[in-house]
């Protein structure tokens, strides 16, 4: 691989013949689609390394498409020349390692911006730009006014079961990040970001591993170690390979490209089959709210089941999806979990994921940090929330059982004051996080890693009191002890029909 002369290393030219392989174990399908169209070309591919949370890609609610290379400096060529072949056509991306995460921030029902919400992760051997590359070739335009979304290197929409609003675990945090007492208008701004959105407190703990680092020589920096490698492949390299009328392999690329762009639309299809299946069913429930939040909530729980949308599940240890294993063991090695504002609760990190053959676990969804926002009810609590949503998923697994895997699960969990499982007068049970014993399973890397980190760096008793669960109100997913396959074939045939 050749790097342009004064190129930082985030940016590699190559030809076809140096990225096959690695595209080859990633995704066959799209290797050999291209190995079929493949022919000499003067444009060049790219393989780029982003770091944890740097923007890929921006799609504006106006349709105006931006694609960002690592950096945005006029003298590193290579960034230059990507830009230049990037500028007029989205580039088709195929992630060669790690995760990213594609997400919409559309505007609430208020006109008011609200957080990002998960659409999809990617992962190795994933690709985006596709359906764009797909309208190119074929002269076709697709207009989706008001929705716009985004994709960053790693998990963008990262769950934290830190109190973020809390004064002294925000001036804690900030703190370590700072390296100095901070102000008190630093620590108020703080605390309203953390709440708004859970990667500011991700980015702030982040700044505090690097400034540790500095002083350390032996502490590891997550944000260098970290990276993300994307093969860009340039429209204009397909186009104009693709332009050649006689080209062999052609039907081969088009069939590939077509399928990877249906199982995308498919998703979005089959979101709105749930909708129209469960409508009927929640208007009938006399005990709920007819409430439009309550009704997205619920499709989109379902969603999580079918692998449409993403829920949510514990960090692994591959850190796959971001630097997350160094911020906890951080966490712990310095002290934060003793932090009166965590109240004795154990502190967790959990990522974005879809239901696939990639991933067979389990999968959560919080009413305190929702995907879908809103009020359920005019002045409802959490746990009035958490017993509407079940009373609607129940009558709609016996009205419409196939939205459901057979066999799954989905465990409701509140944590009320006094630990206590909960029965209200309509039956509806809601299990206290520290009687699930399946959550403990959940997070046992977590809380290995913590009892290690906390053993080599403290003797006292502090650990052996923490309580072992971090939100609110929240609902458990376990699916099937089946091959994916089999429950994704089950479900597509269902909502299809």
């Amino acid at each position: 691989m050749q790097r342009d002369r004064d190129c930082q290393p985030h940016v590699s030219k190559v030809n076809w013949g140096e990225v096959r392989g690695r595209l080859l174990k990633v995704n066959p399908a799209l290797a050999q689609a291209l190995d079929a169209i493949n022919r000499s070309s003067p444009v060049p591919l790219y393989i780029v390394r982003y770091q944890f949370g740097q923007p890929i890609l921006n799609i504006a609610e106006d349709r105006k498409k931006k694609f960002h290379p690592p950096c945005s400096s006029s003298s590193c060529e290579a960034c230059v020349s990507l830009m230049q072949v990037c500028k007029n056509i989205l580039p088709l991306g195929v992630l060669l390692n790690r995760s990213a995460e594609i997400y919409s921030e559309d505007k609430q029902d208020t006109g008011g911006q609200r957080p990002a919400v998960s659409v999809q992760m990617l992962h190795a051997g994933d690709a985006f730009g596709v359906i764009g590359l797909l309208d190119k070739l074929a002269g076709v335009t697709v207009k989706m006014d008001g929705f716009r979304w985004k994709i960053d290197a790693g998990a963008r929409t990262v769950k934290c079961s830190f109190p973020v609003g809390d004064k002294q675990l925000v001036r804690k945090i900030l703190s370590q990040s700072l390296g100095r007492v901070p102000a008190k208008e630093e620590i108020i701004n703080a605390q309203k970001a953390f709440e708004w959105d859970n990667r500011e407190l991700i980015f702030a703990l982040l700044q505090a591993v690097e400034l540790e680092a500095k002083r350390k020589d032996n502490v590891p920096q997550p944000n260098t170690d970290w990276k993300l490698e994307v093969l860009i492949i340039p429209a204009e390299w397909v186009t104009g390979l693709v332009r050649q009328k006689k080209l062999s392999g052609t039907h081969l690329f088009f069939d590939t490209l077509k399928n990877m762009g249906l199982q995308k639309l498919a998703n979005f299809k089959n979101y709105l089959g749930i909708n129209a299946q469960i409508t009927s069913v929640i208007e009938r429930i006399p005990t709920v709210p007819q409430s439009a939040f309550l009704q997205r909530t619920v499709a989109h729980n379902i969603a999580i089941f079918n692998g449409i949308k993403p829920g949510y599940r514990p960090v692994g240890k591959d850190d796959s999806a971001g630097p997350f294993n160094q911020l906890l063991k951080f966490i712990w090695r310095v002290g934060l979990a003793r932090s009166p504002g965590l109240k004795g609760r154990f502190p967790l990190l959990l990522q974005p994921e879809q239901v696939s053959g990639r991933y067979k676990g389990t999968l959560y969804y919080s009413l305190q940090q929702p995907s879908v926002p809103g009020p359920f009810t005019k002045n409802g609590t959490m746990k009035e929330s958490l017993v509407d949503l079940q009373v609607c998923l129940r009558e709609i697994r016996k009205q419409v059982p196939g939205l459901f895997p057979p066999d799954s699960m989905i465990t409701y969990l509140h944590s009320s004051p006094d630990g206590r499982d909960e029965v209200d007068s309509g039956g509806n049970e809601i299990t206290h996080p520290r009687n699930c014993k399946e959550l403990l399973d959940d997070f046992a890397d977590q809380w290995e890693l913590a009892q290690t980190i906390w053993k080599m760096n403290s003797k006292d008793s502090f650990f052996h009191n923490v309580k072992q669960e971090f939100m609110a109100a929240f609902i458990r997913f376990e699916l099937p002890k089946v091959e994916h396959s089999q429950v994704e074939e089950l479900m597509r045939s269902e909502i299809a029909s």
